[in-house]
């Protein structure tokens, strides 16, 4: 059996309510994954993913309800998750996950942000000790923290001084040895890299017999899809051919793409 998935009909509208609200409101108001934040913001935005699906969907989650939907209206239950997750172009309802998304970066970004600050803190330590052996020795060159000053003596110049004084001026000069604080705080800002899958023989000889020009997401070249959408390949793909005999759901020349676009278009309304 086929279903339609026009423009006004209730399953695509559910889809795109849950698109703005769970992978654009929501997922936007989490904030942005980086490096500072470690790897516990990540499972925590998960974890409040899961609760919020739980929570509207008693107990179940926005797949399961959709399924149930079309049980109820068509009579249909052994349509598979990439029904759900595919385009409307390939005739499919466009479901975003967000959890996709924070899967991809999960094991990019650093576990324990506190990490980098400790291995701040040991080079720092080493650049000291180093510099305190050159001391001992008498083995000195100028530096831009002395230079301009080699006529002056200070207070006891013959007494090398202390790592508090060491590190006292820190975010002030310039690294001189292994600890570049610099270099910390810029790692700290990164943002982690989604991780690519690798396609499947079976995925990439589907992707090669689409031929529609108006394709979106889902691409016939699998090198110009973005993460995300290799990921809704290759996890449905081989379920998808199983089903359909390849990615598309029904004839393209059946779908009514304007009218789903400007569908898109419109804009959502918040209730507060």
């Amino acid at each position: 059996m086929v279903i339609h998935t026009w423009p006004n009909h209730p399953l695509l509208t559910s889809a795109l309510a849950w698109n703005s609200y769970a992978t654009t409101f929501f997922s936007t108001n989490f904030g942005t994954a980086a490096n500072c934040f470690g790897r516990e913001h990540i499972d925590t935005m998960l974890a409040t993913h899961r609760q919020i699906q739980e929570s509207v969907f008693d107990g179940g989650n926005v797949v399961k309800y959709l399924k149930q939907m079309m049980k109820q209206r068509f009579h249909v239950s052994d349509l598979p998750d990439g029904f759900l997750y595919f385009p409307v172009e390939l005739g499919g309802l466009e479901l975003k996950s967000p959890f996709v998304d924070l899967l991809q970066i999960r094991d990019s970004v650093k576990a324990n942000p506190y990490d980098l600050l400790d291995e701040f803190e040991e080079a720092e330590k080493d650049d000291y000790a180093k510099a305190k052996r050159h001391f001992d020795k008498g083995d000195l060159e100028p530096t831009h923290r002395n230079i301009g000053h080699a006529n002056s003596r200070p207070e006891n110049a013959d007494v090398f001084f202390d790592m508090a004084e060491f590190t006292k001026y820190r975010e002030a000069f310039a690294c001189t040895g292994k600890a570049n604080l610099c270099d910390i705080y810029t790692a700290l800002l990164e943002r982690p890299q989604e991780e690519h899958v690798n396609p499947s023989m079976q995925v990439m000889q589907a992707l090669q017999e689409l031929k529609q020009s108006n394709l979106r997401g889902v691409l016939a070249n699998w090198y110009d899809m973005d993460a995300y959408w290799k990921w809704i390949a290759q996890m449905y793909g081989p379920d998808m051919i199983a089903r359909f005999g390849g990615f598309n759901v029904v004839d393209p020349g059946w779908l009514p793409i304007g009218m789903v676009s400007q569908f898109r278009q419109r804009r959502t309304k918040w209730q507060g």
